[in-house]
């Protein structure tokens, strides 16, 4: 895969990564710096993350997995 597709296919993952955590979060009333709170961060990287302008590390991925209890398959937009 050419680094061009894969850097298109690695923001597609994100952003639907982003999108899950938003619809995760906003179901479950939470605002960004309430769960901020709960995964010891910042609401700027809550922000970041729903917006794909970043990713968290593999360590984060797995709280917030746990935190909503989900897949991180899910998250990733792996399984419905």
């Amino acid at each position: 895969m050419s680094s061009e597709k894969s850097d298109f296919f690695l923001m597609c993952i994100m952003k639907e990564f982003g999108n899950r955590l938003r619809e995760l979060r906003t179901e479950r009333k939470l605002l960004q710096k309430e769960l901020a709170k709960i995964l010891k961060t910042t609401h700027y990287s809550i922000s970041d993350w729903e917006t794909a302008k970043c990713e968290p590390d593999f360590q984060t991925i797995c709280l917030i997995a746990d935190h909503f209890k989900v897949s991180i398959d899910y998250l990733f937009g792996r399984e419905h």
